[in-house]
């Protein structure tokens, strides 16, 4: 009771991005369900575009410096996040990429605008006001 399984948050996300492309609507609403929703989007854009780049869903997101992990973790996560220094060891994916393209679509974008700042993103485009975040997926280990 009160969990659902993956396979069927997963099925539904299919049939809202159906949804949203038949419709040619995007995301209204503020807070987590866009957040998850605008995770799961760009991960279908990423398959098509950049298939061997690291998954958003699987990576720990790096950062230039402290500072810009800071602003990161509190734009993105709030006081829930943390950051922390990290030694990568084995690497299975890496990419660089301007998250500005993806905390930046906007909640009124349309289907095809949102899908653009999504495919931006995966081709490493640099927006006007750059940010870049560094998605590795692998092993590493934290730094105490």
């Amino acid at each position: 009771p009160g969990e659902i399984s993956i396979k069927e948050l997963l099925n539904y996300m299919m049939g809202y991005q159906k949804l949203c492309s038949e419709t040619g609507t995007w995301i209204h609403s503020e807070g987590s369900d866009q957040s998850l929703i605008k995770e799961y989007f760009f991960e279908a854009i990423k398959r098509k575009y950049a298939p061997d780049m690291p998954s958003r869903l699987n990576s720990i997101a790096l950062f230039d410096d402290e500072e810009k992990a800071e602003k990161y973790r509190e734009d993105y996560y709030g006081e829930s996040g943390i950051v922390v220094p990290v030694e990568l060891k084995d690497k299975r994916a890496f990419g660089k990429f301007d998250m500005t393209w993806f905390t930046d679509v906007p909640s009124d974008a349309t289907y095809s605008s949102a899908r653009a700042y999504a495919e931006n993103y995966w081709k490493h485009r640099e927006s006007a006001e750059d940010a870049w975040e560094y998605l590795f997926d692998g092993n590493y280990i934290i730094i105490s």
